[in-house]
Order: structure tokens, then C-alpha cells, then sequence
């Protein structure tokens, strides 16, 4: 990802005579990866006839799935191993891993038993889609931790190695076919929520069967989903949905379910889903059980079609697991080509918003630019410090178009857009050299609209410290489409269906829908947010 300088200053024609190359070191590190910079300087007969400005060099690890992998012949191997000396190092002179930060200036192996993913900008790699990748880094030794590849329990080595490393070395060498290509994977980065897979049920490839998984994750307490959201000890929906959704691709993938197929690069997308939220807890410092099962598969024309049920459970210290979240889910593999030509939930019509259709007067329209952090929406008063809007990652919603009494209930209408960008941070997490928008991000983008709503009139104002809360109540999605790095513009609408206000709460109810470059492809029916004193 460097840029550098060359210039001739003069030629060299055949002769007999000497070149002299003079390096001048610029700049050294350890980090991500020992690497070098120089300046270089040719001299013929005492001038300087070409020169380098900023010339790096890296040392990384050797990809196993690189289309491009450097295999030396055993012999040549074999003398280099023999001429390299064994040199023990002073403890001193190299950092512990343990004790780095990476580009988000987080110590991401802190807990090296339960760590998280650190995250390095890849710029030796190329692009996909416009998306610079991670680098990917082995999840740290712990004394005791299984690094036995296809075998229970999955320890964090296998899930980083399941997310951007050799996905052999999590499931084992049946996977082997996808050296050089990309295989199925599991998000990364700041959307990994998997610690570990402590036990499996299934022989692979019987997908006539039901199989199971139960998975772990290690919460963080200052993970960044509750540090950048409004109350700091509520977990995002979005989050849930993740750590719901992602053991299901683990066991599909321990199952083997892609190598059916195994000359065909197929990609894993969420089709339908529900979750149904039982019991808001403070999830902080605390461990997520997820009891994940594949119940039925089925294969025709080349796509793969998965059901799977979840349920979600806290940890709790005497074995009594507090379930608090529960649902079912139904996820493709597909190829490519079907997924570059989707046709959304309206047979490849595109829509318009409804305040178009309706010919609504624009002096009817309140038109909000979130992209404005001075807006009161994102600073709450003193006194009510978690009456706001979510920041940073958080935020998913460049505009809101409001109409008040519109909609199809005549309550009100909210219109949400972002423009999209190779660079928005989710792309390179989910997933590695696959990206596309998570769907449940998508619908975080829905909440934030009926947070904006909330705000704008001030649906809190019973409360004398009013916050946002997810209800006890269950979600539907259905999605027929993905938003990836080349399309434009992500707009999302809500159509409010009603305001319940309660003494102690109030509730938004609505409907709601995405869509990329005008093409619906989410549907979120009966989606609710609660207001309470907090």
C-alpha cells in the first residue's frame, strides 16, 4: 500500500564496467510483519543514473489459499533449514503479542484464552470488489487449547483460521479443494462472535440428518457495539442476530455441506429468519451459549438450501444457562452468477419511495442529515444522557425523509439513505475476499430510522431518563438480495403502524423494507422499539 519513486537520470549502453548499488534505510518495524524501507541509489562511474524513493519490503507467512503459493523443491528446503542457526532470543528484544494494539488501538489478545481478531489493513493482497482485506493473524498459544484441525472442541485458532486463514485447519483436510480459491467462511474482525465450538453432533456429509453445534462467545465489556451505542449496556439487535446466525454456517461448514459440490465456489447467504427476544439482559463480561441445529437440507440446481433453529442462553455460574433469545433460520449456498442477478422481492421491479408514489408535497417532507454529528439527535441532554442516536459503527443512515401521517397506516412515513462505499468498515468483515452488508446490520440501519423518529418528536418525553430498549417481542426478516461494494445507494423505509405509549413505556411498531439502487430485497414485518426510563 506504499507509493514510491523512481527516476532515470541516465543510461546505461553496453560496456564493460561496474554498477554500485548504495541502500540508504529509511524506516524498520515489527509490525504488522517485520518490514523495511530504503531509498536506493545505482551509481555508474560515480553518478547516480537511476534512484529508488521509499522502496518496502515485508516478510509475511505464506498463504495456504493463494492462487500464487511459493513452494520451494524439498532439496533446496532442506539445505536452507540446515544453514540457518539456532539463535536464542533475549526475552527483551521482541514484544509480546500479547501486549500490541492493532489499527483500532485495541489490545485484541489481551485475554489470550478467549482473544479477539486483530486487525490489519492487508495491503499486499489484492482487492475484492474495491475491499482492502485483513491480514490474517493466528489466534495466540494458550498451554492446553486444542489445535487439532476437525476436532471438538473449536478453540479461537480454528474460528481465525475458519474466518481469514487455511479453512483446512479448522475442518480438516477434506477441505483442501479450497486452496487457491475462496472457501465458505465466518465473519471477521469486529463481526467475529464465536469464541469457540465446544461440541459438534453429525457425521459429515449425512445432511439427511439433523446435526448440531453448541458454540461460546466471550463478551466483551467494552466491546465496541456497546461503547459506540446510546445506553452502553445494551447490546445492539444486530449483534444478537449475529451471534444467533453464526454457529448455524459453523456446523453447515463442519458438515461439509459445499463439498456436494466441490468444483463450485459457493457463497453462504441468509435467506429468512425470526428471533424472538425473551428477556433483556446486561450482557457485559458474560458468556453466550449458542445451541445451534441444522435441521434439513436441500440440494437442487446447484443451490443448497439450510434450515437451522437457534437458541441462546447466558452462562451461568452453577449451570443454570438462562435462555433469552430463541429462533429459527434459513440460509443458501449459491453461486456467483445467481447472486449478481437477484431479483429482489418484487420480481426485479424497482420501487420508489412512498412519499412519491403519493405525491407528496416536498413541504411535507422533513429531511434530516445525520451525516451532521452536530444534530441534538446524536447529543443528549445532561440529564438524560441515553436519549440519543448510536455513533461511529453504529451509524448506517446518511439521510432520513420524514412525513408525518404518511405511510400505508397514516401514522408516519421514514425514509433512510446511505450511500455506499468499498469502504465502509463491515465490507472487509463479513466476509473476508466475499464482501456484502450483513443483513442484520440492515436491520440495525431500520432501528436507527425509528430512533430518528422517536427523537424528532420527542416520544420520550414522559420519562424523566429515557433510553431505547429492544422489546420483548419477535422479529421477522426475509431477504432476497445483498447490498455489496458496487452497489450505490442503500434506502431503507418504515412505515410506522403505530405509537403505543404506556405508563411505563412507549412502542414504535412499524413495517419496514430495504432496498439497493431501488430494488427491494429486505422485508421486516412487526418491527418494534421500546422507550423506558432507564
Amino acid at each position: 500500500g506504499q507509493s514510491q519513486t523512481v527516476r532515470c537520470r541516465g543510461q546505461v549502453q553496453t560496456q564493460r564496467n561496474t554498477l554500485t548499488y548504495r541502500k540508504e534505510v529509511t524506516e524498520m518495524g515489527m509490525t504488522p510483519y517485520p518490514y523495511m524501507k530504503a531509498n536506493i541509489d545505482i551509481i555508474l562511474n560515480g553518478k547516480a543514473v537511476v534512484d529508488f524513493k521509499n522502496l518496502c519490503v515485508m516478510i509475511t507467512e505464506q498463504d495456504d489459499n493463494s492462487p500464487y503459493p511459493v513452494d520451494l523443491p524439498a532439496n533446496v528446503l532442506a539445505n536452507i533449514v540446515k544453514a540457518v542457526p539456532v539463535v536464542a532470543l533475549a526475552a527483551p528484544v521482541v514484544a509480546s503479542a500479547a501486549e500490541e494494539l492493532d489499527e483500532r488501538g485495541i489490545n485484541p489478545f489481551k485475554f489470550p484464552e478467549r482473544p479477539l481478531m486483530r486487525v490489519m489493513t492487508d495491503y499486499n493482497s489484492p482487492k475484492e470488489k474495491g475491499v482492502t482485506p485483513i491480514l490474517h493473524f493466528e489466534a495466540p498459544q494458550v498451554a492446553g487449547q486444542n489445535r487439532v484441525p476437525n476436532q471438538a472442541p473449536f478453540t479461537p485458532w480454528h474460528m481465525f483460521e475458519f474466518a481469514t486463514g487455511n479453512i483446512s485447519n479448522c475442518f480438516g483436510p477434506d477441505f483442501d479443494v479450497y486452496k487457491g480459491r475462496i472457501p465458505p467462511r465466518t465473519p471477521c474482525g469486529d463481526l467475529q462472535v464465536v469464541t469457540q465450538v465446544v461440541e459438534v453432533k453429525g457425521n459429515r456429509l449425512e445432511l439427511e440428518k439433523p446435526s448440531s453445534c453448541i458454540a461460546e462467545y466471550y463478551v466483551p465489556e467494552d466491546a465496541w457495539y456497546f461503547t459506540k451505542n446510546s445506553h452502553d449496556n445494551w447490546m445492539p439487535y444486530s449483534l444478537i442476530m449475529e451471534i444467533a446466525l453464526q454457529p448455524n454456517g459453523f456446523i453447515s461448514g463442519y458438515m461439509g455441506t459445499t463439498l456436494k459440490y466441490p468444483e463450485k465456489d459457493l457463497f453462504f447467504r441468509n435467506l429468512d429468519g425470526s428471533g424472538t427476544l425473551l428477556k433483556q439482559i446486561d450482557l457485559r463480561g458474560k458468556t453466550i451459549v449458542n445451541k445451534s441445529v441444522l435441521v434439513s437440507t436441500a440440494i437442487a440446481g446447484g443451490a443448497i438450501i439450510q434450515s437451522f433453529t437457534f437458541d441462546l442462553f447466558v452462562k451461568g455460574e452453577r449451570g443454570d444457562d438462562e435462555l433469552f433469545y430463541t429462533g429459527k433460520a434459513v440460509f443458501g449456498y449459491f453461486s456467483a452468477d445467481s447472486l449478481t442477478n437477484q431479483l429482489g422481492m418484487d420480481k426485479g421491479n424497482t420501487t420508489n419511495p412512498w412519499f412519491v408514489d403519493n405525491n407528496t408535497p416536498k413541504s411535507d417532507i422533513e429531511v434530516f442529515d445525520l451525516t451532521n454529528k452536530a444534530l441534538p439527535f446524536f447529543s443528549a441532554p445532561a440529564n438524560k444522557p441515553y436519549y440519543k442516536l448510536a455513533g461511529g459503527q453504529m451509524n448506517f443512515v446518511d439521510t432520513v425523509s420524514i412525513v408525518e401521517g404518511g405511510g400505508k397506516a397514516g401514522v408516519a412515513y421514514v425514509l433512510g439513505e446511505r450511500t455506499i462505499d468499498a469502504t465502509d468498515w463491515f465490507f472487509r468483515y463479513h466476509f473476508h475476499q466475499d464482501p456484502v452488508m450483513p443483513g442484520s446490520l440492515g436491520v440495525e440501519a431500520i432501528i436507527e430510522l425509528m430512533q430518528t423518529y422517536a427523537l424528532k418528536n420527542d416520544l420520550g418525553a414522559q420519562f424523566t431518563n429515557p433510553r431505547f430498549i429492544a422489546p420483548l417481542t419477535k422479529v421477522d426478516w426475509k431477504y432476497r438480495g445483498q447490498i455489496t461494494p458496487v452497489n450505490k445507494q442503500m434506502s431503507l423505509d418504515v412505515h410506522i403502524t403505530e405509537v403505543v405509549t404506556e405508563s411505563g413505556e412507549v412502542r414504535l411498531i412499524g413495517d419496514a423494507n430495504l432496498s439497493k439502487d431501488g430494488l427491494r430485497i429486505y422485508e421486516v414485518k412487526n418491527i418494534v422499539l421500546s422507550i423506558v426510563e432507564a
